[in-house]
């Protein structure tokens, strides 16, 4: 596994955090709403963060063993550019949420993302419909009454 592969759900996994955090201190919601969530979220951002740590430390006994041991084989070393290109590819969700609502914003990100990625209009369609279906799905299921973004009207 590739550095950025392993940085990009550390990153996603600390953005939930924030959020979570921000969701308990706007909406109040407790730990019943807002417990697994979390709990998966920390437990990614350590099994990440370990596993980076690990890396360092192969790439570290690779260089004290020289060119001359092959016994040790550095990890591969990607440039993070990619995974800082998927993040903020996936922070461009948080206004379209602002704006629209959750149950509207989401769909509208999802389609257009997958569009920008190079998929033909009806996959784009497709994955915006099955993200307003999840969307609605998760209100339903948790019977949360969502806030309203300010551009839909009621």
């Amino acid at each position: 596994m590739r550095d950025s592969e392993l940085l990009f759900p550390g990153l996603i996994a600390l953005l939930l955090l924030v959020a979570l955090t921000l969701d308990a201190l706007v909406y109040h919601h407790g730990l019943r709403v807002l417990g697994f969530p979390a709990a998966l979220a920390v437990a990614t951002v350590g099994l990440c963060v370990l596993r980076l740590a690990e890396r360092l430390r192969e790439r570290g006994r690779a260089v004290r063993a020289g060119p001359a041991d092959s016994s040790v084989e550095p990890a591969s070393a990607v440039p993070v550019g990619p995974a800082l290109r998927a993040m903020l590819g996936l922070i461009a969700a948080v206004p379209l949420v602002w704006l629209f609502g959750f149950a509207i914003g989401l769909p509208l990100y999802v389609g257009g993302y997958v569009k920008w990625r190079g998929a033909p209009w009806w996959v784009a369609l497709l994955c915006a419909a099955l993200a307003l279906a999840a969307a609605l799905g998760f209100i339903e299921l948790l019977g949360m009454p969502q806030p309203r973004g300010p551009l839909v009207w009621p």
